[in-house]
């Protein structure tokens, strides 16, 4: 629930953020956000079913679910150092 309250808000920041480039990118670098968050969706479900494939149920539940948080930590990680690197306007 707290991921999905996170997406929605983030999703809505870089739409703005990008809606401020020159109009002439502006569609472009609008349509690559919605790519990428699209992406995203997607690879955690790959995620989730390569896990499917090596561990029970009763694992995942256990312990598993972690590693698709850390997989997570590290986009976090990436977006929030590529986040502070641009200037306001």
């Amino acid at each position: 629930l707290i991921q999905g309250f996170s997406f929605g808000g983030e999703l809505i920041a870089a739409v703005l953020l990008v809606y401020e480039q020159p109009a002439k990118s502006r569609s472009f670098y609008t349509s690559v956000v919605i790519f990428c968050a699209t992406l995203g969706m997607i690879l955690a479900s790959i995620v989730y079913y390569l896990l499917s494939l090596v561990i029970t149920t009763e694992q995942f539940f256990a312990f598993s679910w972690r590693l698709a948080f850390a997989f997570g930590g590290i986009a976090i990680l990436v977006s929030y150092f590529w986040r502070a690197s641009i200037q306001e306007t």
